[in-house]
């Protein structure tokens, strides 16, 4: 999993703004970047719901039509779709297949530090496949959760939390 971080682009978010703000070294700052991506990225998935997307690709099909920057691109696409980035930590990462004009993508968002009482973290998976024209169109969404409390502390997991 690890591994997959490394290569893919990952966007910290919120504690790195602070960091950066104070000056922390680069080697202090790279440390905590390293914790932050395990603690995100390393808890398995255990299960996840499906998502529909089919409400969501006519609101896409709209607003290429409409000429809305957002339609064009797979990251502000999923961004869209998302919504808010809520919490301490939103970690997105976008993988591309094959890298070079790729045909399909996944996107990857992690928002963890949610101020709730029962929810730490949500997991949103979501594939794109280029069509015919060359546009960007949801395949599938999927998406977990991470409690606070209870038997999904260490996972991701379809669940509700309690």
């Amino acid at each position: 999993m690890m591994k997959t971080c490394a290569v893919a682009c990952a966007l910290i978010l919120g504690l790195m703004g602070a960091l950066s703000a104070f000056g922390a070294c680069t080697e202090a700052r790279s440390a905590v970047e390293a914790d932050l991506l395990r603690n995100v990225f390393e808890p398995p998935v255990v299960s996840a719901h499906t998502v529909d997307v089919e409400t969501f690709n006519l609101r896409l099909q709209a607003a290429r039509r409409s000429d809305e920057a957002w339609a064009g691109s797979v990251m502000q696409i999923a961004l869209e779709y998302a919504g808010p980035l809520e919490g301490s930590v939103a970690a997105i990462v976008e993988r591309n297949q094959p890298t070079e004009s790729p045909t399909r993508s996944t996107v990857t968002i992690i928002r963890d530090g949610l101020l709730d009482d029962s929810v730490r973290a949500i997991w949103d998976e979501i594939h794109f496949f280029r069509t015919g024209d060359g546009w960007w169109e949801m395949e599938s969404a999927s998406r977990a959760y991470r409690c606070r409390r209870g038997p999904q502390q260490q996972h991701y997991s379809s669940e509700l939390c309690p």
